[in-house]
């Protein structure tokens, strides 16, 4: 039997993934918590919508803190929770 390295990956991100899922990302499982960035100006989050997954970027409410990054809002489909890589597109709810 010949191992590659290919198959030794594989099978480290099978059990990382197992192992993730088994303790709970709390990013990628519901309620979602919030991906704060640039000391809370901003934050990331996951939100669950029409049997699909998006990654929102919102700002922290406070015009004065945030400044010019007040009027930024984004949101992006995704298929992989971005802080533990879980799949999220196998998910059903």
């Amino acid at each position: 039997m010949v191992v590659t390295i290919e198959t030794l990956v594989k099978e480290k991100k099978v059990k990382s993934a197992q192992t993730i899922t088994a303790l709970g990302c709390t990013y990628c499982q519901e309620p979602y918590k919030k991906m704060w960035l640039f000391d809370g100006l901003l934050y990331l989050q996951i939100e669950h919508a029409d049997g699909l997954h998006y990654l929102n970027v919102v700002p922290n409410g406070d015009s004065e803190d945030v400044g010019f990054l007040y009027n930024l809002c984004a949101s992006q489909e995704i298929h992989f929770c971005p802080m533990c890589g879980r799949s999220l597109s196998d998910e059903t709810n």
